[in-house]
C-alpha cells in the first residue's frame, strides 16, 4: 500500500517530489518541500536517515520496488528528490543542483516551497527542451542514415550499371571478333569459287584451243593427202 501511495502522483511526470532538510539535534528535518505528499516526505526522511554529516559533499541513491531517492548533503543541509525509476539519474541530480543554488542564493529561507516547487518547475522544462534536442538529434541521424543507405544502393545500382556495362562492352568484343572471323571465311570463301572458277575458264579456253588445233591439223592432213584436189 505504501509502495501505491508513493507512486500515486504526477503521472506524466518523472520527478515526483523534492524537499530541502536541516540536521537539527542529529537529525534530518525536511523544511521545505513540493509538493505536499506526506508518503513523499516520510520516505525521504527514511531514507536521509542513513546518511551521516562528515564535513564532505555526500551524493547518495536509494532504491525501492518503484521510485529511486536522489540525495546530496553538504553543511548540514541535504537536498533531495524522488523520483521514478524510469527517471534518468542527470535530470535528478540537475534538480538538485538547482535546489542548492537557488536555495543558497534566497540566504536560506525558513519556508522555501516555492523555491522548491519553481526548480521542480523548472527542471522539467529543462529536461523537456533536452529531450525535444535528444529527438531532433535522433531525427537528424535518422535522416543522415537513410541518406547514407540512399547512396549505398545508388552506389550499388552504379555497380550494376558499370558490370553491365563491362559485360556490354565484352559482348561487342565478342561480336566483333566473330564478325571478323565471319569475314574472313567469307572472303576465303570468295576466293576459293574464284579460283574455282578460274581453273574452270582455263580448262574450257585449253580445251577450246586443243579442239581448234586437232581440227587445224586434221585439215591440214587432209589437204597434204589430195594433191590434185583443185585449188580454190
Amino acid at each position: 500500500q505504501k509502495n501505491n501511495t508513493l507512486t500515486h502522483s504526477h503521472t506524466m511526470s518523472s520527478l515526483l517530489y523534492a524537499s530541502i532538510a536541516h540536521m537539527r539535534n542529529g537529525q534530518w528535518v525536511v523544511v521545505s518541500h513540493a509538493p505536499k505528499q506526506l508518503s513523499f516526505k516520510n520516505a525521504i526522511e527514511k531514507a536521509l536517515g542513513n546518511i551521516r554529516p562528515n564535513g564532505q559533499r555526500q551524493m547518495r541513491t536509494f532504491e525501492s520496488a518503484d521510485v529511486t531517492i536522489h540525495i546530496v548533503a553538504h553543511d548540514q543541509i541535504a537536498y533531495a528528490c524522488l523520483a521514478r525509476k524510469s527517471c534518468p539519474i542527470r535530470k535528478a541530480y540537475a534538480l538538485l543542483s538547482s535546489l542548492e543554488t537557488h536555495y543558497m542564493r534566497a540566504n536560506q529561507p525558513s519556508n522555501a516551497n516555492s523555491i522548491v516547487a519553481a526548480c521542480m518547475q523548472e527542471s522539467e522544462r529543462n529536461v523537456d527542451k533536452i529531450e525535444q534536442a535528444n529527438a531532433g538529434l535522433d531525427e537528424v541521424k535518422t535522416e543522415v542514415i537513410n541518406n547514407i543507405e540512399r547512396v549505398l544502393g545508388n552506389a550499388d545500382q552504379l555497380n550494376q550499371v558499370i558490370d553491365s556495362t563491362h559485360n556490354l562492352r565484352t559482348s561487342a568484343f565478342e561480336f566483333k571478333k566473330k564478325s571478323g572471323e565471319l569475314k574472313t571465311k567469307q572472303l576465303l570463301v570468295l576466293l576459293s569459287l574464284i579460283a574455282a572458277l578460274a581453273c574452270l575458264v582455263c580448262i574450257i579456253v585449253m580445251i577450246v584451243v586443243i579442239v581448234f588445233v586437232v581440227i587445224f591439223l586434221i585439215t591440214q592432213n587432209n589437204s597434204d593427202e589430195d594433191p590434185n584436189m583443185p585449188n580454190p
